[in-house]
């Protein structure tokens, strides 16, 4: 069962009122908004901006590779891939096992 009531003149200008500041607080939170998605792409410009620079000062010192890189206390700190280690080819004696006799050499009889 559903029923209704008209409001007296107090009460919709109360209501007016009331309607008046959720409709401001809607503009507020839709301004925000906009501030907020501004603010992600004025971030991420900044960000891609500073990639780009870091890139760039990396390319003027002759680095083509690294890691990773970024800028502390007014330095570029950079990590870099650790250089390849050439293998050492084996002595042709490697891997070969000398055997010793626990009493000693053999010896030759006459």
């Amino acid at each position: 069962m559903e029923k209704t009531f008209q409001l007296d003149q107090k009460e919709q200008s109360m209501l007016a009122q009331v309607e008046q500041e959720r409709t401001q607080a809607l503009a507020a939170v839709g301004a925000l908004s906009l501030d907020m998605e501004q603010a992600r792409k004025n971030l991420d410009t900044a960000a891609e901006r500073q990639r780009t620079f870091i890139r760039q000062i990396l390319s003027n010192r002759g680095v083509e590779r690294f890691e990773n890189a970024g800028i502390r206390n007014g330095a570029l700190v950079v990590s870099m891939p650790d250089p390849a280690l050439t293998p050492v080819p084996p002595t042709p004696m490697e891997g070969v096992h000398k055997m010793e006799r626990v009493n000693g050499p053999i010896e030759a009889k006459e």
